[in-house]
């Protein structure tokens, strides 16, 4: 399985290209957090509302289309989204990673000075969205 590291020129992770290679027939909305971290992070160094307006839309497009009795739930179709209760759009899976990052950069995107809530010198995100400490030697 390594060797397929070194068929790519860029020795890229092989799984990460499953990432950017999306096919037609998967057009799912994961609830990945990947989109709402990095405007969380734009917003925070630049303090640009734009970054803000965007993640509303993104928060109040999830509440609409991933909204279910028991929380959120990854839609299946991002082509068809009719809003119609009685046509079944998404899948029985909300993944722990929902919770933990994506609800968690929502959250420090609104609010009101994040940069007063946390401190980016003073802690650093592994990439489960959990705060480490940095240290100074």
């Amino acid at each position: 399985m390594w060797l397929i590291y070194f068929q790519f020129d860029t020795a890229v992770d092989p799984h990460a290209l499953f990432v950017f290679c999306v096919q037609k027939s998967q057009a799912r909305y994961l609830l990945r957090p990947e989109t709402i971290e990095s405007l969380f992070y734009m917003y925070y160094m630049t303090g640009h509302e734009q970054y803000r307006t965007w993640a509303w839309a993104i928060f109040t497009s999830l509440r609409l289309h991933a909204r279910v009795d028991a929380g959120y739930a990854v839609v299946e179709n991002v082509d068809s989204l009719e809003v119609d209760p009685d046509i079944r759009r998404n899948s029985d899976q909300m993944d722990s990673y929902f919770l933990a990052e994506t609800l968690k950069y929502f959250y420090l995107i609104f609010a009101e000075r994040p940069q007063d809530e946390l401190s980016l010198k003073r802690f650093l995100f592994n990439t489960e969205a959990h705060l480490l400490p940095v240290y100074s030697r």
